[in-house]
């Protein structure tokens, strides 16, 4: 079994991959050649910031170390920045 703190990141990158996959299905086989890559551009965008979106509520005590001291509500600011780096899914 995996440690949580790996499982769930793993999880938002892999689910947030096949959702964008899912999304850009139909654009995907109509492309051809390096048009593939354009299409796919944003998937590929959207998997790495869930990723690190999710690394922010699974590791908030190490991250908060790199928020300043003299900012306030330091957790605040590391589950904030984790809520925004979470990409909202294409329509």
């Amino acid at each position: 079994m995996l440690d949580p703190s790996i499982f769930w990141l793993w999880f938002a990158g892999s689910i947030f991959l096949l959702a964008g996959l899912f999304a850009v299905r139909k654009e995907l086989t109509l492309s051809h050649g390096l048009d593939k890559l354009a299409v796919l551009g944003p998937v590929f965008v959207a998997a790495p910031l869930a990723l690190f979106g999710a690394e922010h509520f699974v590791a908030a005590r190490f991250i908060v170390q790199a928020v300043p001291a003299w900012m306030p509500w330091r957790m605040f600011w590391v589950y904030f920045v984790g809520a925004a780096l979470l990409p909202q899914l294409p329509a």
